[in-house]
């Protein structure tokens, strides 16, 4: 088996049908898909959907909802050279899992993707975190180049990866946050090679329900943000990049107060 498209879910329905249906579509001969499903229930139409399709899909059952442990259920379980992960509110075309699979033929170990997504704004450098902890750069970038950070919703390793720097850390909580970060960086630190491909691409939709069950539209407002953040940092960074993050966050979050205050008014009067 070449590939292993890990595909983990949680209360969603019409998005994870639209992504199957991109996986299933894809220009390439030997992969399997695992869906990893951590939801409470689904729509009937959905599970029509599973039945169909059952033999060409791997169906895995999780009843802790959690992101990173339902990456790890998928790698554990899956057969492929090379993973893939991408999230189940994403779309891509035909010659996704080829992108993916011909980097890695060229010798590198990690790969992240470009990721299109509502207000991420394009880049002419592919993201990379300083020694301070802050990325410069973005996932939505057109060319490629170095990177040394995976992309959660749009990323792949070697199986060797995996094995070498343990998987992806459990730690992390509720909303997918840095955990993906996380697992690039150590990496990238464990010396593995790493790169970024513009071709293999996705659009991120960015569901609001479902998901990591938690998502906010005032993101900086959700503790569980600030936990990930922190912790991410602690684990990978100087001393001096916690106090520079501290600053930083306390500045986002008296804004996004801002924007709550001035969007319940705004409602209010209307």
């Amino acid at each position: 088996m070449k590939v292993s498209l890990i595909i983990p879910t949680y209360n969603r329905d019409e998005y994870l049908v639209d992504t199957l249906k991109c996986a299933l579509l894809q220009n390439f001969d030997d992969y399997e898909i695992i869906v990893v499903d951590q939801s409470s229930q689904h729509k009937a139409e959905t599970h029509l959907f599973f039945e169909k399709y059952k033999n060409q899909l791997i169906y895995l059952r999780s009843e802790t909802p959690s992101l990173t442990l339902a990456r790890n259920i998928g790698v554990n379980a899956s057969r492929g050279e090379v993973i893939i992960m991408v999230d189940d509110d994403t779309l891509f075309n035909e010659n996704f899992i080829r992108e993916h699979w011909d980097a890695h033929q060229k010798g590198f170990d990690v790969v992240s993707g470009r990721v299109e997504e509502g207000l991420l704004k394009t880049s002419k450098r592919p993201i990379w975190f300083n020694k301070w902890g802050r990325y410069i750069g973005s996932e939505n970038c057109p060319v490629n180049g170095s990177t040394n950070k995976l992309a959660g919703c749009n990323g792949s390793f070697k199986r060797k990866v995996f094995d070498s720097i343990g998987g992806f850390d459990e730690r992390f909580i509720k909303m997918a946050n840095c955990e993906d970060a996380d697992f690039g960086y150590r990496a990238f630190t464990a010396g593995f090679k790493i790169t970024f491909i513009a071709l293999a691409e996705v659009n991120h939709r960015k569901a609001y329900d479902g998901g990591a069950g938690n998502r906010n539209k005032y993101l900086y407002l959700d503790q569980a943000y600030y936990q990930n953040r922190f912790y991410f940092t602690k684990k990978n960074f100087p001393a001096y990049a916690l106090l520079y993050l501290r600053l930083r966050l306390i500045i986002k979050g008296m804004k996004a107060a801002y924007q709550l205050v001035k969007s319940a008014e705004k409602e209010a009067m209307h």
